[in-house]
């Protein structure tokens, strides 16, 4: 859990391997790699969820006129 903890709040594979005394980044890669997936993962959610209510967020949406428009997530049209 150790290890686990370390790598999700950003050690490095080295800085792993002096904690433990492993003497390969074999063991600690696998922890540094799961924390970089989950991060990953973590900071693309927006791209297959809406944000949460409440926030706003703006994008810009492309429309069939081929306009670009910033938009809040609620829909309605930034000014």
């Amino acid at each position: 859990a150790g290890a686990t903890i370390a790598a999700d709040n950003g050690a490095t594979e080295h800085q792993l391997m002096a904690i433990y005394g492993w003497e390969s980044p074999k063991q600690a890669a696998l922890y540094t790699r799961k924390a970089n997936r989950r991060k990953l993962a973590g900071d693309a959610m927006h791209l297959i969820a809406p944000p949460a209510r409440g926030t706003e967020e703006e994008r810009t949406v492309i429309t069939s006129e081929g306009d670009c428009s910033p938009v809040i997530t609620s829909g309605r049209k930034a000014q």
